[in-house]
């Protein structure tokens, strides 16, 4: 029995190499491959955000945020087209640190070498926005990226990406109920609530 599964096995072998059995594209290179995109960037808070109620009255602070940002996303490439992948990061800041942890979908517009890519993230991010006289302080929530932008081949596999993104990151932060006399200033109970920041931004990056 074991020597008819050895000669079983040596005529798959025979009739089927690895080469063939692998995904591949009418050209004959593996349809399906490991691939990783690390970027670089900074970007920009944009619009307003509640706060406090104070006498009755939301007060809005301005999203004056700017990030530093790094991260790098390992996935796998479909026909050097269609990525797939999940991604960790750093973002620094100006009031605050984050870890953004999220799961990437990028496909380029043309079957080019250079040419525009499309990309979504979604995830979340850990960490701590710290308090200002504005606002509180807050963790990380839900983020959504859309990006749009063009690479560049640079070697056979290797490609130079620069692109412009908008993102939605969710802030779980506290509000309070404030009466001001004229003595005194009455604080509420502080109130958990999801603070909406959206931010506009730049990246380049390398891709392979």
């Amino acid at each position: 029995m074991n020597k008819k599964i050895s000669l079983l096995l040596l005529l798959f072998l025979l009739v089927c190499p690895s080469g063939r059995i692998r995904p591949q594209d009418a050209g004959g290179s593996r349809a399906l491959r490991y691939g990783n995109q690390t970027e670089a960037g900074i970007s920009m808070g944009v619009g307003k955000f509640k706060t406090d109620v104070v006498n009755g009255v939301q007060i809005h602070a301005k999203n004056d945020e700017i990030i530093a940002l790094v991260q790098t996303v390992n996935g796998v490439w479909y026909m050097d087209r269609l990525f797939i992948g999940a991604g960790v990061g750093a973002e620094f800041w100006q009031h605050g640190l984050f870890y953004p942890v999220f799961g990437r979908l990028s496909y380029t517009i043309q079957p080019k070498e250079n040419t525009f890519v499309a990309s979504v993230d979604l995830g979340g991010a850990i960490g701590n926005r710290y308090g200002t006289t504005y606002y509180n302080s807050g963790k990380g929530g839900f983020l959504a990226t859309l990006g749009l932008g063009y690479q560049v081949k640079i070697a056979k596999k290797l490609r130079f990406l620069y692109e412009v993104f908008l993102k939605y990151q969710v802030i779980k932060s506290t509000y309070r109920m404030e009466t001001v006399t004229d003595t005194t200033a009455i604080y509420g109970k502080p109130i958990d609530y999801n603070v909406p920041n959206y931010f506009i931004g730049f990246r380049i990056g390398i891709s392979y």
